[in-house]
């Protein structure tokens, strides 16, 4: 489902931001909250590049991966769906206490909206999640519209496919750092900015538009992307 914050008055593209990698730094939640995990089971904690790539996946992904490393200490207590509420809580709890947004990023939001840009999110991170990381940071206010991952959804194509259509957009440009939001772009006629300090593995960004290496980069790399001829598919 998508979330209307406000209607943005501007003609410039709408930007549609992922949330894990690109504004956020994910890992300072993520990794303290599965090694709590292992601890618990008495088992070492998998080294982070195991980790890493989890983050931006659906959720279900990282709880199967979970269930074949823990199979030999699971109880019957351990399924997924207690595996998924116990990460879930206690990531939250992390995020208040760990978390960390990627430098700059709510002063370069902040400036986007001084020029008009419509600021948009779309996340595989369900809403408890991500409204707890823009709230703790509070920078949900910079956002027009939110967009979450659902349980009906297959995909981040159909999200943002979903997303254009509730903000009307003609011209969006997508900001992430996987190959799903690439993907999205590609599928949705959007052009798409593939952000290299996040958790993409070697290549993945190779179809991107251009590269943001730094977040305060952005507005000026927005001024150089030519979306003229880019027509969304909302």
């Amino acid at each position: 489902m998508s979330y209307a914050k406000q209607t943005p008055t501007t003609e410039s593209p709408l930007l549609i931001f992922d949330l894990d990698g690109t504004l956020y730094k994910t890992e300072t939640s993520f990794l303290p909250a599965i090694t709590e995990i292992f601890q618990y089971h008495q088992l070492a904690a998998p080294p982070s590049q195991e980790l890493l790539p989890f983050i931006g996946e659906p959720f279900d992904r990282l709880l199967q991966w979970l269930a074949v490393r823990l199979a030999d200490s699971r109880g019957p207590s351990l399924t997924p769906q207690r595996l998924h509420e116990y990460i879930a809580r206690r990531e939250l709890q992390y995020v208040k206490t760990n978390g960390k947004l990627y430098p700059a990023v709510a002063d370069t939001l902040t400036e986007l909206r001084k020029r008009r840009y419509g600021i948009s999110l779309c996340t595989n991170g369900g809403e408890t999640y991500a409204r707890a990381v823009l709230r703790t940071f509070r920078i949900e206010s910079l956002f027009d519209f939110l967009r979450f991952r659902g349980s009906e959804d297959e995909g981040k194509p159909g999200m943002v496919r979903s997303l254009l259509e509730a903000a009307g957009a003609s011209q969006a440009i997508v900001i992430g750092d996987r190959y799903h939001d690439l993907m999205a772009a590609q599928e949705n006629g959007c052009a798409a900015i593939g952000v290299s300090y996040g958790y993409a593995r070697p290549g993945e960004l190779a179809d991107a538009d251009a590269r943001l290496d730094s977040f305060d980069n952005l507005p000026e790399l927005l001024v150089s992307l030519p979306v003229g001829d880019r027509c969304c598919r909302g």
